[in-house]
């Protein structure tokens, strides 16, 4: 099976804390015939459309199905304070949770 692992924080209810990625393309439906950008697709899709019916972190989930506004905003501080910055960036705030 292929190990895809994020390696900045992802707030999302289908990647865990330590950024494993939750989805069948990696287990289930794994094929050594899968093109990489088969699975960056499938990424990218799990992405823009979590599944909370299938999550690795069920707080989030529950969050994504009972407050998304919560959730969304969530996801976007994350996004801001860890999507946008380097490596090196991410090591000097030691993967901090925003507040």
């Amino acid at each position: 099976a292929a190990i895809l692992n994020f390696l900045n924080k992802v707030y999302h209810c289908n990647v865990n804390s330590v950024g494993r990625i939750c989805h069948n393309i990696f287990d289930r439906n794994y094929s050594a015939n899968i093109t990489m950008r088969e699975i960056l697709d499938a990424i990218f899709g799990l992405l823009i459309a979590p599944e909370p019916d299938d999550p690795l972190d069920s707080i989030l989930a529950e969050e994504f199905q009972c407050n998304k506004q919560k959730y969304e905003e969530e996801a976007k501080k994350y996004t801001k304070m860890y999507a946008n910055s380097s490596m090196d960036d991410l090591e000097k705030v030691n993967y901090k949770t925003p507040s």
